[in-house]
């Protein structure tokens, strides 16, 4: 991420993010029943000093080639890393699960809300 863009001061300031990956429209035949799994996250900045850097660049650019080479010489560039706390996993109508925190594959009933 860029130490330019607008994410980067609100993610330091405020060390939490969502993530959402959701179905494709055009594979399902129901738009709102769209298969979902949600996450809410813990965010930690990773040093450019910390070998787990260079290691995570390292994979991006066998991945994605001449761009990350180039990002890598910038200054702003920044990594960070996404650790999920809880999560949803919707299937669709009546169909949604928690995901487990201590276990992230496994699914469980919803715990009823008060």
């Amino acid at each position: 991420m860029s130490g330019l863009s607008s994410h980067t001061p609100n993610l330091k300031a405020n060390p939490q993010a969502g993530i959402l990956l959701i179905q494709d429209e055009a594979d399902t035949p129901q738009i709102f029943a769209r298969q979902r799994l949600m996450y809410d996250c813990r965010v930690e900045q990773i040093s450019p000093q910390d070998p787990q850097w260079t290691a995570i660049a390292d994979r991006f650019q066998v991945q994605f080639g001449a761009l990350i080479e180039m990002l890598r010489q910038m200054p702003d560039f920044q990594i960070f890393r996404l650790i999920p706390l809880s999560g949803r996993f919707v299937l669709g109508f009546g169909a949604a699960y928690d995901v487990d925190p201590a276990d992230m594959s496994r699914l469980l009933p919803p715990q009823a809300k008060d």
